[in-house]
C-alpha cells in the first residue's frame, strides 16, 4: 500500500494521449522507442504556445506506474496562480485513492480509513503543470527537444534542481496541437507516466472544474 502511494505520488506530479486499456501502446505512446531528432525552434514555439493557452484539462486516464502497474482514473486540472491552481485525480482501484493539489499542498487520501499524506507541491513537477503561463526558454530549464514527425518531446526541470528529476510533455502538432502525455522522471531514476484518454480530453471549461470539486 506505501509503495503505491509513492507510486501515484510520484507520477501525477507530474501529469500521454493513447487510451486502450490493456491493448498494445499506439505509435505516439510508443514514440520513445524510435529515433528523435532536436525539435525544431518552430515546434518548441509552437507548442510553448499551444501549452500556455490550456487552462482546463479534463480527462479520464491511466497511469502507468514504475514497477509497471497500471491504474485508471480521472484527472481534473485548473492552471492559475496560488490557491486558484487546483488539481484533482479520482483513481478508481480496488482500494480507492484521491490526489488534490490545492493550497500549494499535494493531498494524498486513502478514502478506505480517510488517511491523508500531504507534500509541499515545490517537491514536485506539479508546480510546473500548473503554472497559467510557462516560458520554454526562461522559466524552466529546457534540458532537451526531440520531434519524431509530427510528434514532439519537451523535457523540463525546475531552473534550480539539481538532483536530476525532470517533467517530459508529449504533444502532436497535427490538427492544431494536442497533449498526448506526459512522464515525471523522479531523482531516484522512477519513472510514471499520465495517458490521456482523447476521447473524453475536456478543455478550457471552467464549469469542469468548479471549487466545489476541491
Amino acid at each position: 500500500m506505501l509503495n503505491k502511494q509513492k507510486y501515484i505520488l510520484a507520477s501525477l506530479l507530474v501529469l500521454n494521449c493513447a487510451f486502450a486499456g490493456n491493448a498494445a501502446p499506439n505509435s505516439v505512446a510508443s514514440a520513445d522507442k524510435k529515433i528523435y531528432i532536436k525539435a525544431k525552434p518552430s515546434a518548441i514555439k509552437f507548442i510553448n504556445q499551444y501549452w500556455n493557452s490550456l487552462t482546463i484539462i479534463v480527462s479520464d486516464i491511466i497511469q502507468t506506474n514504475p514497477d509497471g502497474t497500471r491504474i485508471n482514473g480521472r484527472l481534473y486540472l485548473r492552471k492559475g496562480e496560488g490557491n486558484y491552481a487546483k488539481l484533482r485525480v479520482d483513481y478508481q482501484t480496488d482500494y480507492k485513492q484521491q490526489l488534490l493539489i490545492k493550497k500549494s499542498e499535494v493531498l494524498l487520501v486513502d478514502l478506505t480509513d480517510g488517511a491523508v499524506s500531504a507534500y509541499p507541491v515545490s517537491m514536485t513537477p506539479a508546480g510546473l503543470i500548473l503554472k497559467p503561463q510557462l516560458d520554454f526558454n526562461k522559466d524552466v530549464k529546457l534540458v532537451d527537444s526531440r520531434q519524431i514527425g509530427d510528434d514532439v518531446q519537451i523535457i523540463l526541470a525546475h531552473q534550480d534542481d539539481e538532483n536530476g528529476g525532470t517533467l517530459t510533455l508529449n504533444f502532436t502538432l497535427e490538427k492544431g496541437g494536442r497533449l498526448l502525455r506526459w512522464k515525471v522522471l523522479d531523482p531516484q531514476g522512477n519513472i510514471t507516466e499520465v495517458e490521456l484518454n482523447p476521447e473524453t480530453i475536456r478543455l478550457n471549461d471552467e464549469k469542469l472544474v468548479p471549487n466545489s470539486l476541491f
